[in-house]
């Protein structure tokens, strides 16, 4: 598949990546703005039915006025956070180089591979037996 720095021509029909989708088309967009609409429309009817019905309003505004007011602050208080952090420390420079250390999945169960021959494998095998569990290259002809 040709990348789209390896195109001779400017005409060629772009490539897309496996991990790309080709621009969807005019009539999936509009497909995607009725779908969304859609569910406006239900959101609201079914909250007019709600509110129809005789309610005690009490505990139910104190909970909209509470959201109203701790969310933001929540969000506020979350975002200078995280500015104090960079004042501090700059921006990233990339991630910390952690070696990850997989001894024992997440039921204890031991954990037995050749992580690098299992980089490089394109068919694993995973085998669960009463030792434990195990990681193997799949033997391919």
């Amino acid at each position: 598949m040709a990348l789209p720095s390896d195109r001779s021509s400017s005409k060629a029909p772009r490539a897309y990546s496996a991990s790309h989708s080709p621009p969807l088309k005019w009539w999936q967009k509009l497909g995607h703005v009725l779908f969304v609409i859609l569910g406006w429309v239900i959101f609201i009817w079914f909250w007019s039915l709600v509110s129809a019905q005789p309610w005690d309003s009490t505990p139910i505004m104190l909970l909209i006025v509470g959201s109203l007011i701790v969310s933001p602050l929540v969000t506020l208080y979350w975002i200078f956070h995280n500015m104090g952090i960079y004042k501090k420390k700059g921006p990233r420079k990339g991630m910390a180089d952690v070696k990850p250390i997989y001894d024992a999945d997440w039921s204890g169960r031991e954990i037995t591979a050749d992580w690098e021959a299992l980089a490089k494998a394109r068919v694993i095998v995973i085998e669960i037996d009463e030792f434990g569990k195990n990681y193997r290259v799949a033997s391919t002809r």
